[in-house]
């Protein structure tokens, strides 16, 4: 039996059923002997693919997004009162345990609907495309740190470093990776004797599974070491309690005088600004107390000499300090224990706010520890004349004077 329907268009329609029986057998009746039949358009539409990886990868590694050949692009055909059913197209893959990239992989294309639910009779064409999944291990990039150990031999000093690379790449599980924000890699100074490259392999932690480059080279130039002092550094005080208030006794006027060795160079653009002196009082209370001085230089120069410590006195708010013993009578205490210049300033040796007055009497000066009704007698002595001070102010002898 069978119903032609070469002849009819798209609509509802009765077809006459025919029969194709051997000339043998003579057909007496057909029942029945029509059917109804409804026929619709097919609509053909484009989707893109979506392919869904299914499992994890090997621990540490990454699964990318599949990439799709020849296209990620395929047409569904459907009658036309199903199309709208169509949600989209795609496939799955299965990427467990997988520690490299995953290549020529075919998937069969299937049309869902919006519950997730397979298209009866949707014809997808291609219906089969090839499909690559990347598989790596996550990386980040970071700074390289170099830290340097060890000593140069004496008499030499550090003026430039050039690494080959400043950034590394890190490989392993992104946990890991994101604790990390830079490797940190040692120059021992001790095995430098002279300007030259350096070969430094780049450390990891184990749970880097890669650090590339594995290793880098650093460029070290080295020259003969200089010094520079640098006078009247102030001095900055922290940790100091509640309800309490301090002098710095010694040097009496609360300033460093710190000698830096470094290259030549490095020594020159060096400024007052660029170095920090600190004293931490932390957890003292009143008394006297001999301070370590920390002092923050730039790289490559260090302290050699100078101030390494302070003398402080600490008491209670609303207390007045100890005097200093021969304050009023010695003439380095009453001038506060500075030095007088004597023709003008030494090599190497420069003052942090430093001014004064040409020949004659410099500016005056409080004296430490004086008031309105405390004088001290300035050891000052020109042609057998003797400077004091006046109103709580110190007159320093600086020069010739005419005494007509």
């Amino acid at each position: 039996m069978e119903a032609d329907l070469s002849t009819v268009k798209a609509g509802t329609h009765t077809i006459t059923l025919r029969t194709d029986l051997p000339r043998s057998i003579q057909t007496i009746q057909v029942e029945p002997s029509t059917v109804t039949v409804e026929l619709e358009e097919l609509q053909t539409k484009e989707f893109e693919v979506q392919v869904t990886t299914k499992g994890t990868p090997k621990e540490g590694y990454k699964a990318g997004a599949p990439v799709l050949r020849p296209t990620n692009r395929v047409h569904v055909t459907l009658p036309a009162s199903e199309m709208d059913r169509v949600d989209h197209v795609g496939g799955s893959i299965s990427i467990d345990g997988a520690d490299k990239t995953l290549k020529d992989k075919s998937v069969k294309l299937i049309a869902y609907d919006g519950s997730g639910q397979e298209i009866p009779g949707a014809e997808v064409d291609p219906a089969v495309l090839e499909v690559e999944v990347p598989i790596t291990n996550p990386f980040k990039q970071v700074p390289i740190q170099l830290k340097l150990i060890g000593q140069l031999p004496a008499g030499l000093s550090v003026a430039n470093l050039t690494p080959s690379a400043e950034q590394a790449t890190i490989y392993g599980p992104q946990a890991e990776l994101d604790k990390i924000d830079f490797i940190e890699t040692d120059l021992n100074l001790s095995e430098v004797t002279k300007s030259g490259k350096v070969d430094i392999a780049l450390s990891k932690s184990d749970a880097v599974t890669e650090v590339s480059p594995a290793a880098i080279t650093v460029d070290v130039q080295v020259v003969l070491t200089q010094t520079r002092t640098i006078q009247g550094l102030p001095i900055t005080v922290k940790g100091l309690g509640n309800g309490l208030k301090m002098q710095i006794t010694k040097p009496a006027n609360g300033q460093a005088d710190i000698t830096f060795k470094g290259a030549p160079a490095v020594l020159d653009k060096l400024q007052p600004g660029d170095v920090s002196v600190e004293a931490d009082l932390s957890g003292r209370g009143p008394g006297t107390y001999t301070i370590p001085l920390n002092v923050n230089s730039p790289r490559f120069v260090d302290q050699s000499g100078g101030n390494t410590s302070i003398e402080v006195e600490i008491t209670n708010i609303g207390t007045e300090p100890t005097p200093t013993p021969g304050a009023s009578t010695t003439d380095e205490a009453a001038s506060g224990g500075m030095t007088e210049p004597e023709g003008g300033e030494s090599t190497g040796t420069d003052t942090a706010g430093a001014g004064g007055t040409e020949g004659g009497i410099a500016d005056a000066k409080p004296v430490p520890g004086a008031d309105a009704e405390r004088h001290a007698v300035v050891g000052a002595i020109a042609d057998g004349r003797r400077l004091g001070s006046i109103g709580g102010y110190e007159l320093h002898f600086v020069g010739n004077m005419n005494w007509e």
